[in-house]
């Protein structure tokens, strides 16, 4: 009974999604403690606490022991999966491909295209600006994040700076602090900062521009240059991209780091979402250890953007698009093929 009383005490003080999954865990406590009692089998007890955890509909709530890992995967196995990745390699990216860090880049016609298949996979900043540099004149950019299930959120924030002018309001997150439903901390809010202080820049720029042309000075332009072995720079990569339309590529795999990407992107102006919608994990988990030995994770945060979107049941897509076996008869990824016809309207739209 006291490794029941522990979880049960830790999921009530510490989970944060309660009211969003409409679970009452004092419902789910009158029906499972009865069953209960310090002769209950290991396996019984896993089962009892795997099923109330199940209940709460979260990839990010897991139960630990020696042999097994409790997990709920509905929120991407009752959906399409809109991505093949060996037929996207044969049929997009073929042979000519580079990997710059995680970061798998070529071109699709004009259009730059990237894909990033864990966020727990690294990319060093000269990863970065060699890709950047590299579709400097694309028409538009396609990073594709399907089946992406989230990592580090480092590397969320460090692919996020790349696509923001200057320090950008993205959101609020809360942690919960009580057993009560709504005993949570004062909202944080989130910000991304860009690289480079790119407005600073541009108004430094605009000086000397000002003076030179008051001096009657020539200015040199901006050209990329290389800075020693192996180190491609331009002045400013992100701005490559900042007037540029963006296309986010997502399906209901796309979760937790790879979700806050997702949400944080679609608030920006030259950015659209197409495929399906976004996994969700909204909430940072946590991790508790029962008296036993037996561990376990519950989401323990809540975050929402700007407009009040609670982002933990995932990102609606700007534009909904499925692929399957069909399309790929006819030898199309049909959501690479919808960013591809959605960046070259823009591009050769009024200007």
């Amino acid at each position: 009974m006291i490794n029941y009383q522990y979880f049960y005490d830790a999921v009530k003080t510490n989970y944060s999604f309660f009211a969003e999954k409409a679970v009452s865990w004092d419902s789910l406590d009158r029906i499972y403690r009865p069953m209960v009692h310090d002769s209950l089998s290991n396996d019984s007890l896993y089962h009892i606490l795997a099923t109330m955890l199940h209940t709460l509909q979260d990839g990010h709530v897991n139960l630990y022991i020696n042999h097994n890992r409790s997990r709920n995967a509905d929120w991407y196995l009752d959906y399409p999966s809109n991505f093949n990745r060996d037929f996207v390699h044969r049929v997009y990216w073929g042979k000519d491909y580079e990997t710059s860090g995680a970061l798998v880049n070529t071109w699709i016609d004009s259009v730059g295209y990237v894909y990033y298949g864990s966020f727990s996979s690294g990319f060093s900043k000269g990863n970065l600006n060699y890709v950047l540099n590299k579709f400097a004149d694309a028409k538009g950019l396609i990073i594709d994040v399907r089946n992406n299930g989230g990592g580090a959120m480092s590397n969320m924030f460090k692919l996020c700076e790349r696509f923001v002018p200057e320090k950008t309001w993205m959101g609020m997150l809360q942690y919960k602090t009580g057993p009560g439903t709504s005993d949570f901390s004062q909202p944080d809010s989130i910000f991304v900062k860009p690289l480079i202080d790119y407005k600073k820049k541009a108004e430094e720029e605009a000086k000397k521009k000002k003076k030179a042309k008051e001096e009657d000075t020539p200015q040199d332009s901006i050209s990329i240059k290389r800075t020693g072995a192996g180190q491609w720079m331009v002045q400013d990569t992100a701005t490559m991209m900042l007037n540029k339309p963006i296309v986010l590529l997502v399906n209901r795999h796309s979760y937790s780091a790879t979700n806050f990407f997702a949400a944080f992107m679609s608030t920006l102006p030259n950015v659209t979402l197409i495929g399906d919608r976004s996994g969700g994990g909204g909430g940072i988990p946590v991790s508790f250890e029962l008296p036993n030995g037996w561990t376990f994770r519950l989401s323990a945060t809540r975050t929402w953007l700007p407009d009040g979107t609670d982002i933990e049941t995932g990102i609606a897509p700007d534009i909904y698009q499925n692929t399957g076996p069909e399309d790929e008869l006819q030898g199309v990824d049909a959501i690479i093929e919808k960013a591809k016809t959605h960046i070259l309207g823009i591009s050769t739209g009024p200007q």
